[in-house]
């Protein structure tokens, strides 16, 4: 990856994804699987600027001026086939056809005149959720359970939003850690969150093939 901003870069083989916290937990894991280093990473603010950017990525003219490799990895958050509706329906208007439903080891649509686009949705591709389901798959179940239950008995002091129960659980469980609150992408540089997961191997796999 190149640049000097790592969570703004303008390669010409770009992942876009929507926050700092995306951009820094796929860092962390592109070094802990050796994920050849062919790409940039774009933080766009949002679902829709991701979209948006995306569309004038595809847009530009010819090479030199366009990709020729775009990823997109943006939450499912809770109806992932709504989700992915609406980038199949973006794409429908640069003639990308898309599958029905989103492969689960990460979508990959080739053009012989557009860029190369890639798709992941977080957390798995098959079920609603964000990037902090992701990450919830990094801890052993056995002490997601502990954190649960801590939840569950305190529940009449939380006042967070039920689609934001992931977030309560991951930052709920770093702040047990050793250097409390550690930002998500460190704590897998740390081993605090395990990288060598099933579900971010799958992943790690996809950006591989992607920009290969």
């Amino acid at each position: 990856m190149s640049g000097n901003i790592p969570c703004k870069d303008e390669n010409r083989n770009i992942l876009l994804v929507e926050g700092l916290d995306d951009c820094h937990v796929i860092l962390a894991l592109c070094k802990a699987h050796d994920v050849p280093q062919k790409f940039g990473l774009y933080e766009c603010g949002s679902y829709e600027k991701v979209l948006k950017r995306l569309n004038a990525q595809i847009a530009q003219p010819d090479p030199p001026g366009r990709s020729e490799i775009i990823g997109v990895v943006v939450d499912a958050d809770e109806n992932l086939t709504e989700r992915w509706k609406s980038i199949r329906d973006k794409l429908k208007n640069h003639n990308y056809e898309l599958p029905e439903k989103p492969n689960p080891s990460g979508s990959i649509i080739e053009s012989t005149s557009k860029p190369k686009l890639g798709i992941w949705l977080m957390p798995n591709n098959q079920i609603g959720g964000m990037l902090e389901d992701f990450c919830i798959k990094m801890i052993e179940e056995n002490q997601i359970d502990i954190v649960k239950k801590v939840l569950e008995e305190v529940k009449s002091v939380c006042t967070y939003k039920e689609n934001h129960y992931s977030k309560a659980i991951i930052h709920t469980y770093l702040a047990w850690q050793d250097e409390p609150g550690k930002p998500l992408g460190q704590s897998i540089t740390s081993r605090v969150l395990r990288p060598n997961t099933s579900l971010a191997h799958s992943f790690a796999n996809w950006l591989t093939k992607l920009f290969s």
